[in-house]
């Protein structure tokens, strides 16, 4: 309170002149006084107020001085407020009395005024140096209490700070040897003098480590220190709770008396109902004292490592998923492919021999059109998990579409010509050029037309359309078809998605040909549009490309012309494992004129092309015991090997696939099933 602030006295006595005298002789204190003229009263003035100093009367009617002073003591509030006794007769029994219902002091009556304020005064004083001392001690409380939230907004304020960057640097990779590093780095030295982070990537994988030390020499103890907390470990894992080693001299970790651990904490690491892995903070017994555990931002640093961390080992099951994925399709293209081969080799050989037998010749033409979409299918399928691993690179160069567009509609004329429909090509009256990959550009027209063919009745008309406005090439593939839904039209460029949903599939295909046509168009920079009034009703498909007028045909590389010539005074040797591969390509062979010679295996292809010398090796990749990479790496490193064309003739068709036949010396890789034409021109340029 103030020093200046009035303080209040109370003065209890039942005559109202001797009332009068009190205020008259405190006056002079310049207090602020009040007056009661009987026990009750002041009881009721006690509740209302606090008081420096009551003057109480003994001998009044009803409640005396002595009751009144009692039930004042019982007041928690006033139970220390000072009463002085007022009497006209004291004798020691009275005092006793009195002091025993919690009198100060006593005055006796007549009273002398002197007395009377020196005692009040001090009282008055007391009171005032009490009330000071309260505000000063209330100051220091709140200053305090100032000074701890402070503290605590400080340390808020850097542990938040501390979790922002965490969370950005463990956000930066997602590599899990790199994110267990950043872990441990930010641990030390903050949170201890060394960490350990421990992660356990499956159920049935090994626990790794990675630690990040505060003292230089303490790293070359990290395999002995992890053997060692190993147990530790493995139990924080299986509780999903935390666990501190009080007493680490207990594990006997003799190899590491140079550097004291007093205390390792073991904090599990849990994300989505999973225990992945831990973090061990390790400190010495010189800082211990020193350092102040958080557990809340050891908890919240867990948790968001925990779910980082998660992040990257989902990741990863995706990425080996994928893999897993890509392999499989490899592996299922190479042995559809196999069987292909030597089929295609049959129904050429089919064709040849039987010119004259028209029943022959309708039978042969229906097994290559089976041929052919079977091929297709494998192919789609490898397209679309090539694209969505993103291992397609396009080889961009300057195009002639008139060409394009013609090789386009010869490769799907059989599907125009087995329906009977029409099909109409309009063409600019400029040649056009674009930047493009020639074979996915050719892949994207055949698709279209394909789909179209395949959706129109016979007898229908399809019409193709190049057209040139402004800074834009459009190609437009319209029929008169069976049309598509509304609701199918935001659907139809999704992966296995097909218009005709019915059990039946009277159409046929995997719904993959769309899916390919708009990725290929994207990588070109393109854009796909599709356009039907619904059921019945046919449909358009417009794709459209960046048209740079400076590209001319000129430019466009004129094609090397074919020779169907063959070269009867060199020889072939065709290497197999599969029997009826090797013995059917080289029927066809023979049939050409050509001297041909098989081999099994590399061993034998080896031996045969030591005494043969051939010009020509048709070389199987996927071959048990020494594969084709090794033979052909066999003949390139002999001096008549390196005149000799080696075609790859194979099921593995990815880019890596072709990256290691030019590695390994091959001229040329070919994917099964291959065309006869095309082997025959290599064979013979």
């Amino acid at each position: 309170m103030d020093m200046h602030e009035k303080v209040k006295i109370l003065v209890v006595d039942d005559l109202s002149e001797k009332l009068l005298v009190y205020r008259t002789v405190l006056e002079e204190l310049n207090e602020e006084l009040y007056a009661a003229s009987s026990g009750e009263e002041a009881l009721r003035l006690v509740l209302k107020h606090d008081f420096a100093v009551i003057l109480l009367d003994v001998n009044m009617p009803g409640m005396d001085g002595l009751e009144t002073a009692s039930l004042i003591r019982k007041r928690f509030k006033s139970r220390y407020t000072p009463i002085i006794f007022v009497t006209a007769f004291l004798d020691e029994f009275r005092s006793q009395q009195g002091y025993a219902h919690g009198a100060v002091d006593y005055i006796l009556a007549p009273i002398d005024p002197v007395i009377l304020r020196a005692k009040v005064k001090v009282f008055v004083d007391l009171f005032r140096m009490q009330r000071e001392v309260e505000r000063r001690a209330a100051e220091k409380v709140l200053l305090a209490e100032e000074h701890a939230k402070r503290l605590v907004a400080e340390e808020a304020h850097r542990m938040s700070s501390f979790l922002d960057q965490a969370s950005k640097v463990l956000s930066q990779t997602l590599e899990l040897p790199e994110i267990m590093n950043q872990l441990a780095g930010l641990n030390v030295p903050k949170l201890a003098e060394a960490c350990i982070v421990s992660v356990q990537p499956s159920s049935e994988a090994g626990i790794i480590h990675r630690g990040v030390w505060k003292h230089e020499g303490m790293e070359v103890f990290e395999e002995t220190l992890c053997n060692q907390l190993l147990p530790e470990i493995k139990q924080t894992i299986a509780s999903s709770k935390p666990m501190t080693v009080e007493e680490p001299s207990e594990l006997k970790w003799t190899s590491i008396a140079e550097f004291p651990i007093a205390e390792v904490l073991v904090q599990p690491l849990k994300a989505r109902g999973r225990t992945l892995g831990t973090i061990t903070y390790l400190n010495m017994a010189e800082s211990l004292k020193e350092r102040n555990k958080n557990h809340t931002l050891i908890d919240e640093l867990s948790s968001r490592a925990a779910v980082a961390i998660d992040n990257v080992l989902l990741l990863q099951h995706i990425r080996e998923t994928d893999r897993r994925k890509d392999e499989f399709l490899a592996i299922l293209a190479h042995e559809l492919r196999n069987p292909l081969a030597p089929l295609r080799n049959a129904l050429s050989i089919l064709q040849m021999k039987e010119k004259e037998n028209i029943a022959v010749q309708d039978a042969s033409a229906m097994i290559g059109r089976q041929l052919t979409q079977m091929t297709r299918l494998v192919d789609d399928l490898l397209d679309v998990s090539r694209i969505t691993s993103g291992k397609i690179n396009l080889n961009f160069e300057a195009v002639d579409l008139h060409t394009t567009v013609m090789t386009a509609v010869e490769a799907t004329r059989h599907h125009f010509v087995s329906r009977q429909q029409k099909l109409d090509v309009l063409f600019p009256p400029q040649r056009l050029c674009l930047k493009a990959d020639p074979v996915r550009m050719t892949q994207i027209i055949a698709n279209l037309l394909n789909n179209a063919s395949k959706y129109t009745n016979p007898e229908g008309v399809i019409t193709l359309t190049i057209r040139q406005q402004n800074q834009l090439i459009s190609i437009s593939v319209k029929d008169n078809g069976e049309g598509i839904p509304s609701h199918m039209q935001r659907r139809i460029f999704e992966l296995f998605t097909q218009v005709d949903e019915s059990v039946e599939k009277s159409h046929g295909g995997l719904g993959i040909g769309l899916t390919l046509v708009k990725r290929f168009v994207e990588m070109h920079e393109g854009d796909i549009e599709v356009y039907s009034e619904g059921t019945d009703k046919g449909s358009e498909f417009i794709v459209s490309f960046p048209y740079d007028a400076s590209l001319q045909v000129a430019d466009v590389p004129a094609p090397e012309m074919a020779h169907n010539t063959a070269l009867p005074s060199k020889s072939v040797l065709v290497v197999d494992d599969n029997v009826d591969s090797a013995d059917s390509m080289a029927m066809l062979l023979e049939l050409m004129k050509m001297e041909v010679y098989t081999a099994n295996n590399g061993t034998d292809a080896l031996d045969q092309a030591e005494k043969l010398r051939p010009a020509v090796i048709l070389l199987d990749i996927g071959m048990p015991g020494m594969n084709g990479y090794e033979v052909a790496k066999c003949i390139r490193e002999k001096a008549w090997g390196q005149k000799t064309k080696i075609i790859a003739l194979t099921g593995w068709g990815q880019e890596q696939d072709r990256i290691q036949s030019k590695t390994a010396g091959i001229d040329v890789h070919l994917v099964k099933p291959i065309n006869i034409d095309q082997v025959r021109e290599l064979i013979t340029s």
